[in-house]
């Protein structure tokens, strides 16, 4: 009898800042290193989303955030882990952006979506957001 995967629980941060969307490179030495994401983490036992988006925030970018409404939920698997991500609008509420547990970090337009090459659950969220089903 197959063992039932690991359903491994990801909360997401959609950031805009004057009109700009903040996205994170994977580090090198993570799975699809140096490919870009809408930055976050792993909820951890015992956390909230809203708990982890914000730690996984300061642990990578330095910054704190505020978190407001759920926006979508996005689904991925592989042979081994059932992968879901919460996505949530987050506003920027201080400190100074640098890359710590990200190899870089940048704002950019909606319309330079297309133009990045993201993780494959990140291409999820990139069509999610040019459906234009959320407002900017």
């Amino acid at each position: 009898m197959k063992k039932a995967k690991e359903i491994l629980e990801i909360v997401a941060c959609l950031l805009v800042h004057a009109g700009k969307i903040l996205i994170a490179q994977r580090e090198a030495k993570d799975s699809y290193g140096l490919l870009w994401e809408f930055p976050g983490g792993r909820v951890e036992r015992g956390e909230s989303h809203w708990q982890a988006l914000k730690r996984e925030i300061k642990e990578e970018l330095n910054i704190e955030i505020e978190v407001g409404e759920p926006l979508g939920v996005f689904f991925d698997e592989n042979e081994e882990i059932k992968i879901k991500v919460h996505l949530y609008r987050c506003f920027l509420k201080g400190g100074k952006i640098e890359a710590r547990e990200c190899a870089s970090f940048r704002f950019i337009t909606p319309k330079e979506l297309s133009a990045v090459n993201f993780a494959p659950l990140d291409v999820k969220i990139r069509r999610f957001i040019q459906s234009g089903k959320i407002v900017l």
